[in-house]
């Protein structure tokens, strides 16, 4: 159990992509957190002065152990 600090950049287009770890738990969790993101839906992406950009985000993702 643990948090994954994750990185990863929405894309012009609504894509996640560029997922990386920034701070890992263990290497599975690692991996089941850049599965969960790069599995997500495309999202709305940012705009700036009415053009799609690319904008970067860091979030944690945490897993528990519940009995």
């Amino acid at each position: 159990q643990g948090s994954v600090l994750i990185s990863y950049v929405i894309s012009e287009t609504g894509e996640v992509v560029d997922v990386k770890v920034d701070r890992g738990v263990s290497a599975s969790l690692d991996r089941e957190a850049v599965r969960v993101m790069l599995a997500s839906p495309k999202w709305t992406p940012a705009k700036l002065f009415g053009k799609n950009v690319r904008v970067k985000f860091t979030i944690p993702i945490k897993f528990s152990i519940t009995g």
